[in-house]
């Protein structure tokens, strides 16, 4: 059985407690990251409305797959609540990818059974991402399939990131595929009001992103997915660093991950061919990483083939925006 996104074994590498930033790009950071409960909650839950409900199942599937005494049936009750969902699977399940055994994947039962929890998951993950964000992103300046790589390849670095650090894959992934949720309902916002033609570009606009967004829909995008993910009850492990991902030392428990999450954001941008918003994430601190010195290349050179591979095999399913 091939795993959605196959992955080449890294070579052994230090643990890593911490990724230290470069000292003169790592000082005390004056403004205090603003707490979720300074967004308007009644804006942001109009938006949350509009959503699909898909999102809410990924905390509970994670708590599910955490549990050794789970079993397909229980996995299989909650996929159902989302008949999308679970079509999404099958059609998945009987691609080639997974080495043409469509013709004997004939229920969820048999879909989970050939591809595994680990795959399911990842599966969910994605269709969650794609059916929240169908719709070009205006605001940013991008598509809704740019807006799908990017969050992808996000997953796929933090993935990696934690395993070179010795840190939880799979919360890694997790957080590198939501990172961005908060730019739909900052879009969607921005988009009613007066400011949808204004365009959010870190490198070409000397205004922080955090402040832009606030600007043109009152509240930031760490703002509302921090908001949005206590919602669906997703474990502050993933939370924190995604709302803390624009200061990250001042993170006040996970404080590594969301580091992490800001050099997943460095390799995502270079992978995506984007070298000047790589630089806007911070142009020096990655020199300061305590890893070998290819570690970068390397990685480089992997998430795109991943990302490929990735992309490839979805296409066309609903797990991926085409």
């Amino acid at each position: 059985m091939k795993p959605i996104f196959s992955r080449r074994p890294n070579p052994p590498a230090p643990k890593v407690e911490d990724i230290p930033l470069n000292p003169a790009a790592s000082g005390p950071i004056p403004r205090k990251v603003d707490t979720v409960e300074l967004a308007k909650p009644q804006t942001l839950e109009a938006v949350l409305h509009d959503l699909p409900p898909t999102p809410a199942v990924m905390p509970r599937l994670m708590t599910l797959l955490a549990e050794p005494e789970s079993t397909t049936e229980d996995v299989i009750e909650l996929v159902t609540l989302d008949p999308g969902l679970a079509a999404a699977i099958l059609r998945v399940s009987r691609s080639a990818y997974y080495g043409g055994r469509g013709h004997s994947v004939e229920s969820l039962d048999d879909a989970i059974m050939a591809i595994g929890f680990k795959e399911v998951y990842r599966l969910v993950a994605l269709y969650s991402l794609s059916s929240t964000a169908r719709e070009p992103l205006e605001l940013y300046g991008f598509s809704a399939e740019r807006f799908w790589q990017k969050s992808v390849a996000c997953a796929l670095a933090m993935e990696m990131l934690c395993g070179e650090m010795g840190a939880p894959g799979t919360t890694g992934y997790t957080i590198g595929l939501l990172h961005a949720l908060g730019e739909v309902f900052v879009d969607r916002m921005a988009r009613q009001g007066a400011t949808a033609e204004r365009q959010l570009i870190a490198f070409d606009n000397p205004a922080p992103i955090p402040e832009q967004e606030r600007t043109a829909a009152g509240f930031t995008q760490a703002q509302a997915a921090a908001w949005a993910m206590r919602h669906w009850f997703f474990p502050e492990a993933i939370i924190e660093p995604i709302e803390y991902q624009f200061a990250p030392h001042e993170a006040p428990v996970h404080t590594q991950m969301a580091l992490r999450l800001r050099l997943g954001k460095w390799l995502t941008h270079l992978v995506l061919g984007d070298e000047a918003a790589a630089r806007a994430v911070n142009p020096d601190f990655h020199f300061a990483i305590t890893m070998p010195g290819n570690s970068f290349a390397r990685m480089v050179d992997d998430l795109r083939r991943r990302l490929a591979e990735a992309t490839q095999s979805l296409h066309g399913t609903a797990c991926c925006t085409d």
